[in-house]
């Protein structure tokens, strides 16, 4: 699947940075003020630390952690000045995330609408503050640990998390192409469905710790959120809308049992 501005453009087979022609609208919009990478193969890279047991104390020495991340991906790189505004704290919402805090982000100059395919203007931006796969809460502000053991615990958290950002991306992306499926099989008796894309955004990268979030259109009262189903809830006879159960049962199939979107 292309988004509209990747049509004209040059990507290169070994992956690099993205040439475009003088009369792309990436070019005419944009300038030299993006940077566009493409990312045939992501090995993510981050750095941890562990104990050096040969040394008396123990001393913490840094190492590098590699992970192949599915997928072909582009990495945008934008200036400070795109337009881009992202909330410092997250909101208080009716339907708090058990582990995850959302930050409003306003498009102002449709940098994030025109690379992603998105619409409007005002999105989520979701934030772990919990380990999904420990549960434990993640401490952001170091500076009142005072053992290196502590330290590094709470560094290595962080910096471990950076994956399950790509994975979320990856997994909505995955349910976006399952949707485009489900939308050309002709005469079915329910809607047709849009899913919402996703993509990642790091900010400060001169901060020793990555900030990333997962950034997806904001549902506003015009589009209030309701749950369907889940793993293992199937509303039945209460269905209020047969669409999403549908959707749910051909993802199955279509994926040879191998997925279900719910």
């Amino acid at each position: 699947f292309e988004r509209k501005w990747q049509h004209g453009a040059q990507f290169p087979k070994e992956g690099g940075p993205v040439k475009f022609p003088a009369d792309h609208p990436v070019t005419k919009k944009f300038g030299d003020s993006v940077k566009i990478t493409y990312l045939p193969e992501f090995n993510l890279e981050r750095t941890e630390s562990r104990p050096d047991w040969d040394t008396d104390p123990p001393k913490f020495v840094p190492f590098t952690r590699r992970t192949l991340i599915p997928g072909e991906w582009v990495c945008i790189e934008v200036k400070q000045q795109s337009g881009t505004f992202l909330a410092d704290k997250p909101m208080t919402t009716g339907l708090q995330g058990q582990f995850r805090g959302i930050h409003a982000v306003v498009d102002t100059k449709g940098v994030l609408a025109y690379f992603g395919d998105f619409h409007g203007s005002l999105y989520a931006a979701k934030k772990y503050k919990k380990d999904p796969s420990g549960g434990f809460d993640l401490i952001e502000d170091i500076s009142h640990l005072e053992s290196d053991a502590d330290i590094s615990a709470a560094k290595n958290r962080l910096v471990r998390l950076i994956k399950p950002y790509f994975q979320d991306c990856l997994m909505q992306e995955k349910a976006a192409e399952f949707g485009r499926a489900f939308n050309r099989v002709e005469n079915l008796p329910v809607r047709k469905v849009e899913i919402l894309r996703a993509c990642v955004i790091e900010e400060g990268w001169d901060q020793e710790i990555p900030q990333l979030f997962l950034v997806e259109q904001f549902l506003d009262d015009n589009s209030p959120f309701r749950k369907f189903n889940n793993n293992d809830f199937v509303p039945g006879q209460q269905a209020v809308q047969n669409t999403p159960n549908m959707f749910s049962l051909f993802s199955y199939f279509h994926s040879e049992g191998q997925l279900l979107v719910c």
